[in-house]
């Protein structure tokens, strides 16, 4: 293996992971400036989409790299992936959403219903990022990878930056639309890479 050739992909890789370390100090901010009720009530939301994405991403996912090496397989893989993928993850929050009665009582959360109708909306604008950062990954994209996470903790950082500049940065409500712009974002991005590629 000649390392200079892959000198590039490297350096995209170690970009893309600059950008998770810069936005923990935006997450530093955020909870600075939040009860920690409010705190508290917004990662339930975030933990449990990151749930439901390892869920799928070890049951599912993987299967875009471990089965689509094969040119020839990839749209099999591909499609057959996706359909799994989609069923889990909105399984799973839908689930969530259907038993949020009892789930508030074991989280001690009166406000968990929020947080449980709001989880599918936030796994379905998940899915096209997750789906899409599996096929760069597998085809070495590393490029197209930095770009995804950077609409992502980009987008996330400027709402708070606004929010906070006009003190309207208060609570769970203000990081829910963060999380939810922030991955709507990325996923567009991700989709557009995509795309792209299909038609280079």
């Amino acid at each position: 293996m000649n390392f200079r050739h892959h000198l590039g992909k490297l350096s995209w890789t170690a970009l893309d992971k600059v950008l998770f370390i810069v936005y923990g100090f935006v997450t530093l901010i955020q909870i600075r400036h939040l009860r920690p009720e409010e705190w508290g009530l917004a990662a339930q939301l975030v933990t449990l989409q990151t749930w439901v994405f390892i869920i799928c991403d070890g049951s599912a996912l993987q299967s875009i790299i471990q089965f689509g090496v094969d040119s020839n397989d990839r749209g099999r893989v591909n499609f057959l992936t996706l359909i799994l993928v989609v069923c889990i993850a909105m399984g799973i929050s839908v689930a969530v959403m259907l038993f949020q009665t009892p789930l508030a009582m074991v989280f001690n959360e009166p406000r968990f219903a929020d947080v449980a109708a709001t989880l599918p909306v936030f796994v379905a604008l998940t899915l096209p990022r997750a789906f899409a950062l599996k096929l760069l990954m597998r085809d070495l994209r590393m490029r197209d990878v930095f770009f995804v996470d950077l609409a992502w903790f980009g987008s996330m950082a400027v709402m708070t930056a606004f929010m906070l500049g006009n003190n309207i940065f208060n609570g769970y409500e203000d990081m829910k639309v963060i999380s939810l712009g922030g991955v709507a974002c990325s996923s567009l991005v991700a989709l557009v890479c995509e795309i792209g590629r299909a038609h280079v």
